[in-house]
This record gives structure tokens, C-alpha cells and sequence, in this order.
């Protein structure tokens, strides 16, 4: 590439980021987050609704658990069973990590997971020492209304961390969101929703929303723009259409990208499903 030929793509790229902010800090995209704003809320007080409860929840649905497993590695939430079938193929550099067979000080793990007598998930421990038995993070997971609710705590603080949400339609995952909250000075909020074809996964709506306090945050964009907004709504959302091999398997999956506002901006080429990852959804 020539240095003319760079710094073209150089003016096109800063472009591309002057227009994005400029839409960001516009009227039609404060108001198509506003539904993302609300979400942010009330996950947020669902989990002020057991701040100071989280210990004593813990203690009760370990000490009824069933069974213990443990896992090693991980780079998502909760690690080998994250709820996400699909994050783990999309994101780069992020895996499950692996169930253990057997536990020793060699294999250390990363993860303890409880389960009930009916085999569900109630609880997880993320080590930050497991020759020390020390645990730095604890999550309950409880199930009501036909949805799963998880509250991931700090052991040390009792401060609650992430709320994560899942919602089944007949054994299908219909949607997973997870938050990590200052509500209202700062959020960030992902959620997954899925559409089957034939109980066949055929795409992910993925959805990422911040919102910022602009005076902490953003003050060189409200100066530049002359934006007097109190905060910063920012929402990426991309679609991930799947495909399946002749067994079953995800086998390939293409992306695309949106505005907040429903408009299709980008579409990238076709990609593979990783060859270590069999999974049939």
C-alpha cells in the first residue's frame, strides 16, 4: 500500500467514526435505545431486590445441592455452561474450557458448579485460588415465571456484579441478557435472541448496549457536537445467520450489522464454525 492509498484509508476511517458519533449523540438514536434504557432498569432492580440476600441464597441451594462439577478454562460467562450456544463461535478468542473428570492439584480448576436433584444449575464458583480453596466470585441461579435468573456476587464485598436472564419457549432458549450496572450512571447490557427454524437454530440477534454518563465519559463529544444530552446511549447490534451440516452440526454462519434504528450497515462474507466445536442446536 502506497502512503497515498493510506492516508485515503485513513480519511475514510476517521469519517466513518465522526459520522457514527454524530449519529450516536442524534434524537433518532436517544430515542431508539430508549427500550435498551428501560431493560438496563429494571434488571438493575430486580437485583436491588436481593442485595444483602445473596450469601444466605447461596448457602441454602449448596448445602440442598445433588452433585458438584468442575471445570478448567473458560472465557465466558460461567464458563463450560454458559448459556450462550453461540458465543464462543462468534467472539474471537473465547472458549468454554472443559468439564474435569477428576479433581487434583494439578488440575486446578476454574469453575464449581452445583445442581439440584432435578439437575438444574444453581450456583457457581469461579476460583481465584483453588489450591486455596479461595473463591472470588459466586453466582445463584433461580428459576420462576418460567425464566432463570442469575445474580453473580463479589465474595469479598457482597457488592452484586452481573444479573443474567434467560427465557425457555419448550426446552428453546429464547433469549439471554446479561447486565453489568451503575445504573444510571453506567451500563452495559448484552442480550441474545434466537430464532429456530424446524427446532433447528437459524439466527442470533445480538444486541450490546452502554450508556454512559457524558459529563464522565464523553465531554470531548459533547463539546465537539454541542450535545447537551446527560448521558450517551451507544447500541451495536448484529445478526448471525447459521448453517448446518448434513448431521446436524453448525458447520457456518454469516454476520451482519444494524443501527439502532433497524438499518442494515455492513454484511461480512461467510465463516466457518470452528472444527473444535461439534454442537448441535
Amino acid at each position: 500500500m502506497t502512503k497515498a492509498e493510506k492516508e485515503k484509508l485513513i480519511a475514510e476511517r476517521e469519517k466513518q467514526w465522526e459520522e457514527l458519533f454524530r449519529f450516536q449523540v442524534s434524537e433518532e438514536n436517544r430515542v431508539a435505545c430508549i427500550p435498551f434504557v428501560l431493560e438496563c432498569q429494571r434488571m438493575t432492580e430486580i437485583g436491588e431486590t436481593y442485595a444483602g440476600q445473596v450469601q444466605i441464597i447461596y448457602d441454602k441451594l449448596t448445602t440442598e445441592s445433588a452433585r458438584v462439577e468442575y471445570s478448567k478454562g473458560g472465557t465466558i460467562h460461567r464458563g463450560y455452561y454458559c448459556p450462550s450456544p453461540t458465543q464462543d463461535i462468534v467472539v474471537g478468542r473465547t472458549d468454554r474450557g472443559r468439564l474435569l473428570k477428576r479433581v487434583t492439584a494439578a488440575t486446578e480448576p476454574d469453575y464449581r458448579y452445583w445442581f439440584n436433584a432435578d439437575g438444574q444449575l444453581v450456583a457457581v464458583d469461579s476460583y481465584f485460588d483453588f489450591s486455596k480453596d479461595m473463591i472470588s466470585l459466586k453466582e445463584i441461579i433461580l428459576y420462576q415465571d418460567g425464566k432463570e435468573l442469575g445474580i453473580l456476587f463479589s465474595v469479598n464485598s457482597g457488592m452484586i456484579i452481573r444479573i443474567s436472564e434467560c427465557t425457555r419457549r419448550n426446552g428453546q432458549l429464547i433469549s439471554y441478557s446479561i447486565i453489568a450496572s451503575g445504573f444510571p450512571a453506567y451500563c452495559e447490557y448484552n442480550r441474545e435472541d434466537y430464532c429456530y427454524t424446524e427446532d433447528r437454530l437459524s439466527t442470533v440477534d445480538w444486541y450490546t448496549f452502554t450508556r454512559m454518563d457524558a459529563k464522565t465519559f464523553l465531554s470531548f463529544s459533547n463539546s465537539l457536537y454541542g450535545t447537551n444530552e446527560s448521558y450517551y446511549p451507544n447500541l451495536q447490534h448484529y445478526r448471525y445467520t447459521f448453517i448446518h451440516d448434513e448431521e446436524g452440526y453448525l458447520s457456518k454462519y454469516t454476520s451482519s450489522r444494524f443501527k439502532s434504528t433497524g438499518e442494515c450497515i455492513g454484511d461480512d462474507s461467510e465463516s466457518d464454525v470452528p472444527s473444535k466445536i461439534k454442537r448441535r442446536v
